[in-house]
């Protein structure tokens, strides 16, 4: 049903606007000339309108993005408290740091100078081929790291309450 209105519609807008075609063809230049002032009058009131559009839209994106960076710099990041305890080292870096200056001297031997990143590689791969029964001193260092950690860090923590209450 919808389109068969849509059709008709369609059918009147042709026909009528082959009327006014046909119309303003025999037109004289006289009869023209309102038209056509009007007509650009409209262009130039569109091409204002647009300008403006162009415009807002560009002041909506600023604000947009000023919003964004108001909102990110409105997180502030928690400082660390440079007297807290230091976390335990995990079993890796215990191991990392035991083997490090054997495994930099082999490394500068081979390629010939301090390679950080050849050092890091060297070591993740000799991490990865022991076994775990190779492994386990590392972890129980971890361990015992990690029970210091925890002593030290409830003995920070009341003395953090201490001085709060004073």
């Amino acid at each position: 049903m919808n389109l068969l209105r849509l059709q008709q519609h369609q059918g009147a807008v042709f026909l009528v606007s082959r009327g006014a075609a046909a119309h303003y063809a025999t037109a004289t230049n006289v009869t023209k000339q309102p038209l056509v002032q009007e007509m650009e009058t409209m262009k130039r009131r569109i091409r204002e309108e647009k300008a403006k559009v162009s415009e807002l839209k560009r002041q909506v994106k600023d604000l947009k993005g000023a919003l964004v960076k108001a909102q990110k710099t409105g997180k502030k990041r928690v400082r660390k408290d440079p007297n807290a305890p230091k976390r335990p080292l995990s079993a890796y870096l215990v191991y990392a740091n035991e083997v490090r200056d054997d495994v930099a001297k082999s490394v500068q031997e081979e390629v010939g100078k301090y390679d950080v990143g050849a050092i890091g590689k060297k070591i993740g791969a000799k991490w990865h081929d022991l076994s775990d029964s190779e492994k386990e001193p590392y972890f129980e260092k971890q361990r015992t790291l990690k029970q210091e950690y925890e002593q030290e860090m409830l003995a920070y923590e009341q003395s953090v309450k201490l001085e709060e209450t004073i």
